[in-house]
């Protein structure tokens, strides 16, 4: 037995060193054929010159197929959507026209004091005011004046209303002046209608008329073409009730002849 494996590992070792060593080609004679695990490795014909020397390997078993390459699923692009350019239509378009210096139109300017806003200093505006809060200073506009808050100063404008307020400072209206019964002011009026229901101290000059309510209490000369006091009203000054200057009153010559004989 160990005869016969050391005979196959030199038959082994040969079969090796041909392989190793290459075919002989200056004794092609001496290589005819080599047998490996059943299959040829190596046909060589000797009438065939060295230059057509072929080899060829025969595999016993299959050749393994080519592993499937893999990549990565691409994700569906989602669809562009149907976008349709919009052209401008400059025709349709009016011409847009700049606004004169103070010009808003239709849009009446407005100026707003707030609760609790404190202001030191004379206000003047062009459209309405409103103030609901402290100002120290005259206020004077075109446009009409609410004071619901604390006023100390001189008030100006068209039609003047007073609602829960004090104001210490001449009051002068182009139209009418409203003092409700929860207002109180102190310094002359000035106005074509007067109508009051609070308390007033001052003198009042009514180009037209004045109205003193139930509720009045007027501690100053009244001067109007026509005055009404109502019922519960109270009055402490002068009144005069006239249209335009009165002239003096004489009494006729013969009625005071008359009156001395008797």
């Amino acid at each position: 037995m160990e005869a016969i494996g050391k005979e196959k590992n030199t038959w082994f070792m040969n079969i090796l060193k041909r392989i190793w060593d290459g075919p002989d080609y200056a004794n092609p004679g001496r290589v005819s054929s080599m047998q490996f695990a059943g299959g040829k490795m190596i046909e060589f014909n000797q009438n065939e010159q060295v230059s057509d020397f072929k080899i060829e390997v025969k595999a016993d078993e299959p050749e393994p197929k080519p592993e499937p390459e893999y990549s990565a699923p691409r994700l569906a692009e989602p669809p562009k959507p149907d976008f349709q350019p919009i052209k401008p239509d400059f025709h349709s378009q009016k011409a847009f026209d700049i606004p004169a210096e103070n010009d808003f139109g239709s849009q009446k300017q407005m100026t707003i004091i707030s609760k609790g806003t404190i202001i030191t200093g004379d206000l003047k505006s062009e459209g309405d005011i409103e103030v609901y809060g402290t100002l120290t200073g005259s206020v004077s506009t075109v446009g009409n004046i609410r004071i619901s808050g604390r006023q100390v100063g001189d008030v100006q404008g068209a039609n003047i209303t007073l609602s829960s307020c004090t104001v210490r400072g001449n009051i002068t209206a182009a139209e009418d002046v409203k003092i409700d019964s929860d207002s109180v002011v102190i310094g002359d009026v000035k106005a074509k209608n007067l109508d009051v229901n609070g308390k007033l101290q001052g003198n009042v000059h009514g180009k037209s008329s004045i109205t003193c309510q139930n509720n009045a209490v007027i501690v100053g000369d009244l001067t109007a073409a026509s005055i009404v006091v109502n019922n519960g009203a109270r009055l402490q000054g002068k009144m005069q009730v006239f249209n335009g200057q009165l002239g003096e009153i004489k009494i006729p010559e013969e009625e005071k002849g008359t009156h001395l004989s008797e």
